[in-house]
C-alpha cells in the first residue's frame, strides 16, 4: 500500500503518457491495420511451430514470429484488441522499469527519465517499415 500512495501518481502520469505517445506514434497503424510482414509473422508462426522456432529457424526473425504469433494466438487478426494488449504491457514494462532503476539507483529521477525515455520506444503488432513509409 506504502508504494501505491507514494508512486501511484507517477504510474498514473506514466500510464496516460504511454497512451498518447503510442497513439501519436502508431496514429497510422491504428488507421491502415496490419501490414503484409505483421500477416507474414503470424503466418509463419503457425505453419513452423514454437518448437521449430526455439531451435533457431530463422534468427532475425524468431523473435518477431513468437510475438506477433503469441498474439495472433490469442486475438486472431483483431487489430484493436492487439494494441490493447500492446499498451498493457508497455505500461507494465515501465512500472517494471522504474522500480528496477529505483532499485539499482535510488535515484528517482533517473527512475522517471528512463521511463519517459522508454515511452517513446516503438512497441506495437504494426511493423517499423509501414511506420517508415508514411512519413
Amino acid at each position: 500500500m506504502y508504494f501505491l500512495k507514494k508512486e501511484g501518481l507517477i504510474i498514473l502520469i506514466f500510464s496516460i503518457f504511454i497512451i498518447l505517445s503510442q497513439t501519436l506514434i502508431l496514429r497510422d497503424h491504428l488507421e491502415f491495420g496490419f501490414s503484409p510482414d505483421d500477416v507474414w509473422h503470424s503466418s509463419q508462426f503457425v505453419a513452423v511451430g514454437v518448437k521449430t522456432l526455439l531451435q533457431g529457424f530463422d534468427l532475425h526473425q524468431t523473435s518477431p514470429m513468437l510475438y506477433m504469433g503469441t498474439l495472433y494466438t490469442f486475438f486472431g487478426f483483431n487489430y484493436q484488441s492487439y494494441q490493447i494488449a500492446v499498451l498493457i504491457f508497455k505500461i507494465l514494462s515501465i512500472i517494471s522499469l522504474y522500480l528496477l532503476i529505483q532499485v539499482l539507483f535510488k535515484n528517482r529521477l533517473l527512475s522517471i527519465l528512463s521511463g519517459l525515455l522508454f515511452s517513446f520506444h516503438y512497441g506495437s503488432a504494426g511493423s517499423l517499415e509501414m511506420a517508415a513509409r508514411s512519413q
